[in-house]
């Protein structure tokens, strides 16, 4: 029999589990107390513990004009569920810039069946504003198979009006460099349509974005279209959350400069190739202004 006056000895693994708990509940016990620290210094309201906040305009992400930010509008068709066919970028009462993906399968006679379900959304000072479309016109070099000269236009048979259209800047030419110096001044705006017994709840949704610069960009896209073209260039989100449909638009330091042309919609084994739209001024404005 053992002596009476032995003490219990701990395994090692037993001393390991005892100081693992210590440590666990030390730092429980502070995050608490961090907690009621932040209450009291900081003011909110009964209900903000609740409250359940959709992801929509962010003004310190993109700093754009609401003008501009609000002439970003969806190309769907009307539905059930509603389906998103491309984000839109209003250039004039009766013309909508889109990607010739999105305006060409229009014309395709297999949506025949489905013209009069395609419409246009803009949401405007919290109203939202709805039109049909006229016709499209498609960039007359684009090519389906690569996406090259990948956009085109929508003509509304209701028109929109508006104090003030988008303008596309003018002399702003983007390289690496460029992109770099943005580095933290880039998002993507895009839509979600929804309809619910509350009636048309559908607004649009900003994601930061950040560059890839264009040696990894080409490797990347070298290998679907050939060649990467000079009028586009690589983004993927800056959170592994975002999701772009076709269209969406790329702001960069305060500017909307193009949209997701084609790539991964997630950013992930494909980045986001976005077309930069300022090269195509002169092609869509001598067809809007004319």
């Amino acid at each position: 029999m053992p002596p009476e006056n032995s003490k219990t000895k701990f395994t090692r693994g037993e001393k390991c589990l005892f100081i693992h708990l210590i440590v666990t509940f030390s730092l429980l016990l502070l995050m608490i107390i961090i907690y009621f620290v932040h209450l009291c210094l900081v003011n909110h309201t009964k209900s903000d513990a609740l409250k359940i906040y959709r992801r929509s305009y962010d003004k310190s992400l993109t700093d754009l004009p609401l003008s501009d930010y609000q002439s970003v509008g969806v190309m769907f068709l009307n539905t059930t569920p509603p389906i998103v066919v491309c984000n839109t970028l209003l250039l004039g009462k009766r013309w909508s810039l889109a990607p010739a993906q999105c305006t060409s399968m229009r014309d395709d006679p297999n949506m025949l069946d489905h013209l009069r379900q395609w419409k246009l959304k803009y949401k405007f000072d919290g109203k939202q504003t709805n039109t049909d479309v006229k016709r499209t016109l498609t960039h007359s070099q684009f090519s389906r198979g690569d996406y090259q000269n990948n956009i085109g236009l929508f003509e509304h048979v209701d028109p929109i009006e508006r104090s003030s259209y988008y303008v596309a800047p003018k002399n702003f030419f983007i390289d690496d460099k460029t992109l770099q110096k943005y580095f933290e001044q880039m998002s993507i705006i895009d839509w979600d349509v929804h309809f619910s017994e509350k009636g048309d709840t559908s607004d649009s949704i900003t994601n930061p974005v950040i560059p890839i610069l264009s040696d990894k960009c080409e490797m990347y896209a070298n290998t679907i279209v050939g060649k990467i073209r000079n009028y586009e260039f690589c983004v993927t989100f800056k959170n592994n959350s975002g999701l772009a449909d076709h269209g969406a638009m790329f702001v960069m330091n305060a500017k909307i400069i193009g949209f997701f042309s084609w790539g991964d919609r997630r950013g992930k084994g494909m980045p986001l190739i976005i077309l930069n739209i300022l090269p195509f001024r002169e092609w869509f404005e001598s067809i809007i202004y004319e």
